[in-house]
C-alpha cells in the first residue's frame, strides 16, 4: 500500500503547524502514514440498507477493482463541484491523512481499534452523588437511585471519532449535488 502522503509531506505539515517534535517524536512514519492511510479508505465507507458497503468519496477508483486504495478517483468532485484531477490525490486526503498518522504513530493501532462486546466491557457501576447510577454491560442501563426506576439506553460499540480529521477531508467527501455523508458513531 502506498500512503496518500510522503514523510516529507508530514515534516512541512507539522513544521508549519510547530508541531516538529510531536512528529519526529514517531520511530516508525512511514508505517504510521500507511496505517493512516488505510484508515482514511476504511473510515470514510458506509453500509447501505442492503448491506453493500459504498464508498463516500465521489466517482470511482481510477484503476476499478485492480486499484487497492480509494485514491486516486476519476469523476470526482469536491463539494463545491469542482473536478478532482483523477491522477491526483486530493490535498484534504493528503492533510487528513497527515493528520491520522500522527495520532496512529503515537498509539499505535488506535485509529481502528478492534471491540469485542465480550470482553471490552465497561464499568459495571458508578454511582454519582446518591441521585443517579450507571451499569454498564453488553448494553447501557441506568437507575434513578432514589426511586430504583431501571431505565435503557441503546449503546453501540465505540469507533474513536477524530473531529479534526472528518473535518480536514469533509469537502471530498461529496460530488455536485450530493450531501455530506459523514456517519457519526458514538
Amino acid at each position: 500500500m502506498t500512503p496518500y502522503a510522503t514523510t516529507t509531506d508530514a515534516d512541512s505539515y507539522f513544521a508549519a503547524r510547530g508541531q516538529t517534535p510531536e512528529w519526529s517524536a514517531i520511530a516508525d512514519q512511514p508505517s504510521a502514514l500507511v496505517r493512516a492511510s488505510q484508515y482514511i479508505d476504511l473510515r470514510y465507507r458506509s453500509r447501505l440498507g442492503t448491506g453493500r458497503w459504498k464508498s463516500m468519496f465521489s466517482g470511482s477508483r481510477a484503476g476499478g477493482r485492480a486499484q487497492d486504495q480509494e485514491w486516486p478517483r476519476v469523476d470526482a468532485a469536491d463539494y463545491d463541484g469542482n473536478d478532482i484531477d483523477p491522477s491526483s490525490i486530493p490535498l484534504e486526503v493528503v492533510n487528513a491523512t497527515i493528520e491520522a498518522a500522527i495520532r496512529e504513530g503515537q498509539n499505535p493501532g488506535s485509529l481502528l481499534p478492534d471491540y469485542n462486546p465480550a470482553a471490552d466491557r465497561l464499568p459495571t457501576s458508578v454511582e454519582v452523588y446518591q441521585a443517579v447510577k450507571v451499569s454498564y454491560g453488553q448494553s447501557l442501563t441506568y437507575k434513578n437511585a432514589t426511586n430504583d426506576t431501571p431505565g435503557q439506553l441503546d449503546v453501540s460499540p465505540t469507533v474513536p471519532i477524530f473531529p479534526e480529521i472528518d473535518a480536514i477531508i469533509a469537502p471530498v467527501l461529496t460530488g455536485v449535488g450530493g450531501i455530506v455523508a459523514m456517519n457519526v458513531i458514538r
